[in-house]
């Protein structure tokens, strides 16, 4: 719920006030079981009453003679479609919205009834109040509602089984920049020593936005003296029209764990660097005494030998901690690192979007326990290690991997990913397409049989690696891997790739048969370093030129249908295939005859 009661109407939100808005439905996105009856209230971040309501620049006087926080409060907006918890409210500096723990938690349904309720009894209580202001001049009515009403809303009954694990927020911003809007969990009994338990930053852009923050782990709203708070980043005066604020918890399947699991392996390691990659804190520190600590040099060898990607993600300032990287002379092994003061979970997320890799396969090695609890908070299927596990770290199954040339060799494939991007974004900044900065890198591929040792190794580690384009989802130990090779009722093929810029390396493993009259692919594996370039369209191409004496009907792609594979299941119907995928299965097909969508962009050197 918000609070309306020190709404005042405003000049300037007249501009906005016919424009209608509409919401995403958030009952198609999340099957919501139950929320959390929070009382959104304003407040500021800096507040030191009665003293600030002398010698606070900000100050702004409230009808309570107390300071108000919002430029006009929260107010009720009605021009929404799909409307649930709805408010407008523009921050001033300092402002920020809070509330407490301990809130009963009840069915959705329940939570939106209750808020009209507030609504409309609010609206009722302001009008009285307003009327009698000349008896209590400091509406002392409205604090006397406030008391009660909060009284009122923790001694609801809820059921047991009710929780809330996770915070969903949807607004629509007012503002043409995008901004960070900070959601902060405290705890603590003293209303001014309270603990930072937990800090999530989301990034708001114009138009609408939403946002589901996990809190798996040691994160207890419901402790006593806990509370939540949301504000600008920079104290910025942001417009927001917020439809969704609360804590939530989503319904499953039964025997489902709500939990994401890990990857299998490790494919990125992200690594802190204050008292974890060197001894010391660079910001208390001359900069020329810091020193890598023990062991570390040779892990980041050994991982990037076994292709694992290495990046940063590190609380300090981007260009003294370049510095340092250069003169230990480790900055190389780095791949987008992140040197800023966001919080951690924020920035292995920035580079698992720019690495194109899942992040349920990433590693953070961090000497510090709040540090590893908020990235596990965040993001439960990302492994946490501390600095002490550095020795250790290269014996973990996790990290186990069949060495091959490509592996060795992937930090340089990203790197040069690295200056495609940079060349991508002079393109946009023309305002070129994709496709005219694809057709112009001139990527080619090549297509051969596996047939010795380094290609079948290479293969195995496709297959192995590969997650989010996968099609089978089937794990083999090395010897089943090479066992299923003789088949000789199927094809095997192995892609490599190029274009411009340099050598993707072998990129796609494929296994297809004839059943019928279709050509089926029983096996695709591809590496993410290719996806949406158009690969697997030329990849599509060249098989139905392949097998176009066979007179076959459909080039049929069947598979198993995972949480992580739903990438490729895109990516082959943006080629064109269409979509006949089954609970479980992953059935595709697109006719022999069709040629697939932008087949064209990519050459195929093997005709």
């Amino acid at each position: 719920m918000l609070q309306y009661e020190w709404y005042k109407k405003n000049d300037d939100i007249k501009k906005y006030s016919e424009q209608g808005i509409a919401f995403t439905d958030i009952h198609s996105l999340y099957q919501i079981e139950s929320v959390r009856l929070s009382m959104w209230e304003e407040h500021c971040l800096e507040c030191a009453p009665p003293l600030c309501y002398y010698n606070c620049s900000n100050f702004y006087e409230r009808e309570d003679k107390k300071c108000r926080t919002l430029y006009w409060g929260i107010r009720q907006y009605n021009h929404v479609k799909n409307p649930e918890l709805i408010g407008e409210l523009r921050f001033r500096p300092w402002g920020k919205i809070e509330t407490i723990g301990l809130q009963p938690v009840i069915s959705l349904k329940s939570a939106k009834r209750l808020n009209n309720i507030n609504k409309i009894f609010m609206g009722l209580v302001c009008s009285f109040s307003k009327y009698i202001r000349f008896l209590s001049p400091k509406m002392r009515l409205y604090g006397a509602i406030r008391y009660f009403r909060n009284k009122l809303i923790l001694a609801l009954k809820y059921k047991s089984s009710y929780k809330t694990q996770n915070f969903l927020f949807q607004a629509h911003s007012y503002e043409k920049d995008e901004f960070g809007l900070c959601f902060d969990i405290l705890t603590g009994k003293s209303a001014n020593e309270k603990d930072l338990i937990f800090r999530e930053k989301i990034l708001i852009k114009n138009g609408e936005n939403i946002a589901m923050i996990p809190l798996h782990g040691s994160v207890d709203f419901s402790a006593e003296g806990a509370l939540a708070r949301l504000y600008p980043e920079n104290n910025i005066t942001a417009h927001l029209v917020i439809n969704f604020c609360d804590f939530i918890e989503l319904s499953k399947p039964e025997g489902v764990d709500s939990l994401p699991k890990s990857a299998e392996k490790v494919k990125c390691v992200v690594w802190d660097l204050d008292n974890t990659l060197w001894s010391g804190i660079l910001i208390e520190s001359d900069e020329n005494d810091l020193k890598l600590r023990d062991n570390v040099l040779e892990t980041i060898k050994q991982l990037d030998q076994r292709g694992i990607i290495q990046s940063i993600a590190s609380k300090n300032d981007y260009e003294n901690a370049s510095r340092v990287l250069s003169r230990l002379g480790v900055s190389e092994y780095f791949i987008y690192p992140m040197m800023s003061w966001d919080a951690k979970s924020y920035n292995l997320k920035k580079i698992a979007d720019l690495l194109n890799i899942d992040i349920n396969s990433f590693a953070l090695i961090d000497d510090s326990i709040f540090e590893r609890k908020e990235v596990s908070t965040k993001y439960p299927q990302v492994r946490v290690y501390p600095e002490t596990d550095i020795e250790q770290l290269l014996g973990k199954p996790e990290f186990d991997f069949v060495v091959t040339a490509d592996s060795a060799n992937r930090r340089h494939m990203y790197k040069l990913e690295e200056s495609r991007r940079k060349v991508q974004q002079e393109f946009e900044s023309e305002g070129k397409t994709n496709l005219a900065f694809l057709r112009s890198c001139n990527i080619s591929i090549s297509v051969s049989t596996p047939n010795d040792d380094a290609a079948k190794k290479r293969c195995f580690e496709l297959i192995s690696r590969t997650n989010q384009l996968n099609l089978s989802a089937k794990k083999y130990s090395y010897e089943e891997f090479l066992d299923s090779l003789n088949d000789a009722n199927f094809d095997f093929y192995i892609i490599s790739c190029s274009d411009n810029f340099g050598e993707y390396g072998v990129v796609a493993f494929l296994k297809v048969g004839i059943n019928e009259d279709n050509l089926v692919v029983r096996e695709f594996a591809m590496s993410c370093r290719v996806a949406e370039k158009w690969v697997d369209s030329a990849l599509l191409y060249w098989l139905q030129t392949k097998y176009s004496t066979r007179r076959l009907k459909n080039l049929v792609f069947e598979g198993t249908q995972t949480k992580r594979n739903g990438l490729l299941q895109r990516t082959l119907k943006n080629c064109g295939l269409t979509d006949e995928c089954s609970e479980g299965k992953i059935i595709m097909r697109i006719p022999m005859n069709t040629p697939p969508d932008n087949h064209d962009i990519v050459r195929e050197n093997s005709l």
